[in-house]
């Protein structure tokens, strides 16, 4: 999974659209979360045997985060210049991802 925006910010959002933008983040998070919550919880009962793995497999989800906050305009930002920028970062973080592995 790719991360584009961080789980965290520092500071507080200060302009109407950046607050609607950091609470759309919140939401985000909070539907991402749950669901590797919920995956976690289904790998932790299949290694306990429940359920039986002959009918379940445990999935493995590794988190690449982008590293860098981006303002909320960015998200409507076609730009080809943004968009290579975006996947040579992206492709610096995959190789990371790799080394670490």
């Amino acid at each position: 999974m790719i991360q584009i925006n961080p789980q965290t910010r520092e500071g507080e959002p200060s302009s109407t659209e950046e607050i609607a933008d950091h609470r759309n983040e919140l939401s985000r998070h909070s539907s991402l979360n749950q669901e590797l919550r919920a995956i976690k919880r289904v790998n932790d009962w299949i290694e306990q045997g429940h359920p039986p793995e002959s009918e379940f497999s445990n999935t493995t989800i590794h988190r690449i985060e982008m590293g860098e906050a981006y303002h909320c305009s960015t998200k409507v930002d076609r730009r080809p210049s943004f968009i290579r920028e975006l996947m040579e970062l992206g492709e610096r973080r995959a190789v990371e991802f790799r080394e670490r592995r």
